[in-house]
């Protein structure tokens, strides 16, 4: 269970997303993001109180970050987000995804 925990700490997570923000503008001409239906989740998850799953697509590895900064971006609460057991390896990474509320699982 101690490999499943995490938390988010805002300050850690606001940090480490202007990073991400700069390279993110760096490396990407543009990203498409559906802003109707990011809108609806922000209205669904705070008037609401639901909860809600998200499935990113898990295409890349930058799916991980790239759902929790959009939720930053869109002032959404940051959501929780599994990233595949690779990512434990890198321990600087490891604690900066772990604080934004990364957990980790093996894919077998």
């Amino acid at each position: 269970m101690k490999e499943l925990g995490s938390s988010i700490d805002p300050n850690m997570v606001k940090p480490f997303y202007w990073f991400l923000h700069k390279q993110f503008r760096k490396i990407f001409d543009q990203i498409i993001i559906n802003d109707q239906e990011l809108k609806s989740l922000k209205l669904l998850v705070e008037k609401k109180k639901q909860s809600v799953i998200l499935v990113p697509s898990f295409k890349s590895y930058a799916d991980f970050v790239l759902l929790t900064y959009i939720h930053l971006i869109y002032g959404i609460d940051l959501p929780f987000v599994t990233g595949l057991k690779e990512f434990e390896e890198i321990t600087f990474i490891t604690t900066l995804l772990r604080k934004a509320g990364g957990y980790f699982i093996d894919k077998s």
